[in-house]
């Protein structure tokens, strides 16, 4: 079996594309299965990672509640946001 790597584009892509969709971010299960990590440890560890480059924004301890900043929304969609 061949694994690929998950980068933190996809992740935020995945968030960026669930929101838009549904109106509000996955679930760290919802990201894993979107991405292909088995893990929610695994899912929770790049979470954080991207929160400390400032790719994204949560809220400790409440469930779904982490939003793209306006780097992260960049880097998601290709779009530089205008000042």
């Amino acid at each position: 079996m061949i694994r690929r790597k998950v980068t933190d584009l996809q992740i935020l892509n995945c968030i960026y594309q669930y929101t838009v969709a549904f109106g509000w971010a996955p679930s760290i299960e919802e990201i894993g299965r979107k991405t292909g990590l088995t893990s929610k440890g695994t899912v929770f560890i790049r979470l954080e990672k991207l929160e400390e480059a400032g790719f994204i924004k949560r809220m400790k301890n409440t469930p779904r509640a982490l939003s793209l900043t306006a780097t992260g929304r960049e880097l998601a969609t290709g779009v530089r946001q205008s000042d």
